[in-house]
């Protein structure tokens, strides 16, 4: 099992356990599921987030997405985040 699925496996536990709803979505997605990459997949991402976003716990999602966007070293994930509550 690569590092990748390992992340993935470890991270879906974690949410499946807060009962947090996730997606999977990409080249994660495609390569779990073999489905083509979308390459709206950010725009699908914003506008659910958008959509439910006076739903959405700001004090507990924000730091979880700035510590993941850290250790995934991609700073353009927490500005996406961002984003999509603008």
């Amino acid at each position: 099992m690569s590092s990748l699925e390992q992340a993935l496996i470890k991270i879906t536990r974690i949410l499946k356990a807060k009962k947090i709803p996730y997606m999977v979505i990409g080249g994660v997605a495609n390569l779990f599921l073999g489905v083509p990459d979308r390459t709206r997949d950010r725009e699908d991402v914003r506008g659910i987030i958008s959509s439910r976003r006076s739903k959405l716990n700001r004090k507990y999602l924000d730091p979880i997405v700035k510590d993941l966007a850290g250790s995934l070293t991609k700073p353009d994930l927490l500005e996406f985040y961002r984003s999509c509550f603008r």
